[in-house]
């Protein structure tokens, strides 16, 4: 998955949207998996409740992968998106743990 790519992570095209991989060198060299109820958002490099990235089929869209190329740095606007969905994300798992703790939930992985 990582030939001909820019060093650094991505969501992963062959296995969904919870899992991302890390390339180096043209190498895979790490595959990871996001939490339960979670994706891999490539635009906010990291795992949220909710992806702008992934499409309704559970395929990654990779459009939005970002590297040392200036042209793709995110702009203050991505940044503030970003930041609000890691919030909402936190506030996601803070919810889902405390109905843990009151038994109305099964375990989060």
């Amino acid at each position: 998955e990582c030939e001909g790519r820019v060093d650094g992570l991505y969501a992963s095209q062959q296995e969904g949207c919870n899992k991302f991989i890390i390339c180096r060198n043209n190498l895979t060299v790490e595959s990871k998996e996001c939490d339960l109820y979670l994706l891999y958002d490539s635009l906010c490099q990291t795992c949220l409740v909710r992806s702008s990235t992934c499409s309704p089929e559970g395929r990654a869209l990779d459009r939005h992968r970002f590297s040392k190329d200036t042209s793709q740095i995110p702009n203050s606007s991505n940044k503030s998106t970003c930041e609000e969905r890691k919030k909402q994300t936190e506030e996601f798992l803070q919810y889902r743990r405390r109905r843990k703790r009151e038994g109305r939930i099964e375990e989060l992985e």
